[in-house]
């Protein structure tokens, strides 16, 4: 029997707006808010990052995201006052970086492996920081590196069984990875992950041809991370003249947000979430009026012909990227740089 077998599994037409995450009990909006901000900072003292947190779950927003490495456990500490007298309301995913924080918000971080007891500490410090008893979500940040894959499923099994963690999941990783890891935890007869987060968005495709096959087999939930990128999907250097691929990608998304009377943003957001294995998108709202643009695209319905022609841009920016470029778990780098 998996491990994850939920016990009381709701359905995602009982509350309105909410879906269960993969095959979990955990019902969460398709609209993630995460804490990484940029233009409002990272610090533990962000009374307007904690200002649109608060307001994120007045409009039914309940899924968030974190980790130790934003602002080195800062952005934690803000969400965590932000969800402190209505915690029931709010579903809580944080990541761990592999690296030992510093002892200041801005200073260097040591690069650690995911060792038992790196992890342990780490996942007490996050139990802090956010000031909960427990975490919904708690997802490696990065590939696992140096430390036996069954080692690290094994740490993490027993912080489920502890109940200090309700479910984990992974980040960045690649499918081989992904159903490796599935492979030890279910051979050990440990707790399996749940989800995975990675950056996908109709600019940065590659990897879903084999991905979205690995994630219908296992059931995991996907979190999608910068469906938009705030609005720049491309590289400053890249070259986006009208008759580039990038060019016509820009064009048809502009086209089909003038036909059907909607913003860019959220034309992204909804081609996202057309895809079924896409669970929910993340973006991090650094306003109110964001995350009402954010939310209005996860209810954005576009129409199929629309959808067929974002698709062919995607598809023909991503072919011609590849040629310039390799793709390693949602990045974009040139070839022979590393």
């Amino acid at each position: 029997m998996d491990a994850n077998t939920p016990t009381s599994k709701i359905s995602s037409d009982s509350l309105s707006g909410l879906v269960n995450f993969g095959d979990t009990d955990l019902l969460v909006s398709k609209y993630c808010q995460g804490t990484a901000f940029g233009v409002l900072g990272r610090s533990s003292d962000n009374p307007e990052g904690q200002k649109v947190l608060e307001y994120c779950l007045d409009v039914g927003v309940n899924f968030f995201d974190s980790s130790n490495g934003y602002g080195w456990g800062g952005s934690e500490i803000t969400l965590g006052k932000a969800v402190k007298n209505r915690r029931a309301e709010a579903i809580i995913c944080t990541k761990i970086a592999p690296y030992e924080m510093p002892d200041t918000e801005d200073g260097d971080p040591i690069p650690a492996k995911y060792t038992a007891e790196f992890l342990t500490s780490q996942l007490d410090g996050a139990l802090t920081r956010l000031d909960t008893d427990y975490i919904d979500l708690y997802m490696l940040h990065h590939p696992i590196k140096d430390v036996p894959y069954e080692d690290v499923a094994q740490t993490l099994d027993s912080m489920v069984k502890s109940g200090k963690i309700r479910y984990w999941g992974v980040s960045n990783k690649d499918s081989k990875q992904l159903l490796k890891l599935m492979d030890v935890c279910r051979d050990g007869g440990y707790y399996t992950p749940v989800g995975l987060e990675n950056c996908y968005n109709i600019a940065n495709t590659p990897q879903g041809d084999e991905l979205f096959p690995a994630l219908l087999r296992t059931g995991l939930g996907f979190l999608t991370c910068r469906p938009h990128l705030g609005g720049n999907l491309f590289p400053k250097d890249e070259d986006v003249s009208p008759e580039t691929p990038a060019g016509k990608l820009i064009s048809t998304i502009e086209e089909v947000s003038e036909e059907i009377a909607k913003p860019v943003t959220q034309v992204c957001i909804a081609w996202s979430l057309s895809n079924p294995s896409i669970t929910c998108i993340l973006t991090c709202s650094e306003s109110e009026a964001h995350v009402d643009d954010n939310q209005a695209g996860t209810t954005l319905e576009l129409p199929q012909e629309a959808l067929d022609r974002l698709s062919l841009a995607s598809k023909t920016y991503t072919d011609h990227k590849l040629t310039t470029h390799d793709h390693l778990n949602g990045r974009w780098v040139k070839k022979d740089a590393e």
